[in-house]
């Protein structure tokens, strides 16, 4: 007994005629749901806020990286203001949809492109790491071409929204809900299937491919990950980075996609609801996740450096500064100590 859900990602549906069935008309508990997506999506907002404001401040220090970090801020930030915010406000409205069909339809397109945008910029990080270490003599690929790919293949691939979804009645209110039929609809299944697929599985096998083919090729070089200097280099932070921003993504969408596939396929029964509501909005947590990732291993080393950089008070480390007018003052007085002083007047000065 199912009906289309106010879920982040994957819709689930349902089919219920009685009034004391009104509680199960979303498949999940409203106040875990409430309290979970709150918390995800004050974090996220925090998170990227601070990211996108990193990024400003150090524009003239800006890399290939940071051209990718910035859009990918702004792919989790549109997922906290579009499909967070809204199943906020939907969830607390009692998912009742005063909207037209076709604000139905766009609400449910712009939350699946805000997703798979998130989704496919990770992917667009691992193969611009692949690349970078793969064929390092090579014309590295053009951010400018690879970030629109990205956000054009989430548009693409959300047009299906526009068909599945649209305004429908039930218990004399308005729900924005799925074509399918209730019960075991394999067009329902295959749907699920179809989302599942692109905005996790197949990113998934691209970045694992991506990854364990990188691993592989370091090790193939000679280079030992954890003894060599080579780990001290600005690109093994980064590629630090992205496998952690990676492994979030992982983490994140592997136990939602899990468990709505068993809903799918076994029934909604099959999950106690709960647990799926919790599981519900575990998608969206890389995107709370990425933001400090980046800010841990940017933000915190530029402190940590610094602080390194002020102590450092021995005569040897003021020598070694860069060549200043000032380290010629220095190199001077150090010289005067070999000298015999003419007269207390002049050594002074």
């Amino acid at each position: 007994m199912e009906e289309e859900s106010n879920s982040t990602v994957v819709p689930t549906y349902f089919d219920a005629d009685g009034e004391e069935e009104k509680d199960e008309l979303y498949g999940h508990d409203d106040n875990t749901r409430t309290i979970a997506i709150s918390v995800i999506f004050v974090v996220t907002v925090i998170g990227n806020g601070l990211v996108l404001n990193w990024l400003f401040v150090h524009r003239r220090e800006r890399t290939r990286i940071h051209v990718y970090m910035t859009f990918l801020a702004l792919a989790d930030l549109s997922v906290a203001m579009i499909p967070l915010l809204v199943s906020l406000i939907m969830t607390l409205k009692g998912n009742v949809w005063e909207g037209t069909d076709a604000g139905c339809r766009i609400r449910m397109l712009m939350e699946s492109m805000a997703l798979m945008a998130s989704s496919n910029m990770v992917v667009a990080i691992a193969v611009d790491r692949y690349h970078s270490v793969m064929f390092p003599l090579r014309k590295q690929l053009s951010e400018l071409k690879v970030i629109p790919i990205a956000f054009a293949l989430a548009l693409l691939l959300s047009l299906p929204q526009l068909y599945v979804f649209r305004k429908d009645d039930f218990n004399g209110t308005s729900h924005c809900k799925t074509i399918f039929k209730p019960g075991n609809d394999p067009y329902r299944q295959a749907y699920l299937i179809y989302i599942a697929a692109v905005v996790f599985i197949i990113p998934f096998l691209v970045i694992s491919v991506a990854y364990l083919r990188i691993v592989a090729k370091l090790y193939s070089d000679g280079k030992n990950l954890f003894q060599s200097n080579w780990k001290k280099s600005t690109r093994w932070r980064t590629l630090k980075m992205t496998f952690v921003i990676i492994a979030a993504y992982v983490i994140c969408n592997l136990p939602y996609f899990t468990i709505e596939l068993i809903r799918a396929i076994a029934g909604s029964d099959s999950v106690n609801v709960v647990a799926y509501s919790i599981f519900s909005v575990f998608a969206p947590c890389s995107s709370a996740s990425n933001p400090y990732t980046f800010l841990f291993f940017n933000a915190c080393r530029k402190s940590r450096n610094r602080k390194q950089g002020q102590g450092a008070t021995t005569q040897t480390a003021v020598l070694e500064q860069s060549t200043t007018p000032r380290l010629g003052r220095e190199v001077k007085a150090v010289d005067c100590a070999y000298k015999p002083a003419r007269s207390p007047v002049k050594t002074a000065i």
